[in-house]
């Protein structure tokens, strides 16, 4: 982990896309924990300080006017295919909503035809990580990828 300057971080676009910006009551709350605790977690980012996790406590950071923030660099995220995987990756915990889940399928769709189209097996790997990691087998996997794919 190191600090990097809160002013030099930028949003990574999909992210929001992907799950916006929170309800004002989760803001609020946020905010009112981390006025009593400090943002406890660092953000998560790629070498070109583009956010992959903690854009929420990066908003709360300079808000409240911290000049450094704790990060996490991930090396490998130097594609808009890994930054978007990490995404995905760092989010597997949350309470998504409907929407929320219909744009992560949407978007490891996205990732399956990338890395398939062009004979690269990084897809499969990431969604034996994520199996691993969740504990759901790869095939519920593969069919929401599938079902995804003709819902568009």
């Amino acid at each position: 982990m190191e600090y990097r300057n809160t002013l030099d971080l930028k949003p990574f676009k999909v992210n929001e896309l992907m799950y916006g910006e929170g309800t004002e009551e989760f803001l609020d709350a946020f905010s009112l924990d981390v006025g009593e605790k400090g943002i406890l977690s660092p953000i998560h980012i790629a070498p070109d300080n583009e956010i992959l996790g903690g854009h929420t406590r990066w908003k709360e950071a300079i808000k409240r006017g911290i000049k450094q923030e704790q990060v996490i660099v991930h090396p490998e995220a130097t594609t808009f295919e890994k930054k978007l995987e990490l995404v995905l990756s760092l989010n597997l915990a949350r309470h998504k909503t409907n929407t929320e889940l219909g744009q992560e399928g949407r978007a490891r769709r996205d990732l399956y035809k990338r890395y398939y189209e062009n004979g690269n097996n990084d897809y499969k790997n990431y969604l034996e990580k994520a199996c691993k990691h969740t504990g759901i087998s790869i095939s519920p996997f593969k069919r929401m990828v599938v079902v995804t794919d003709k819902l568009i």
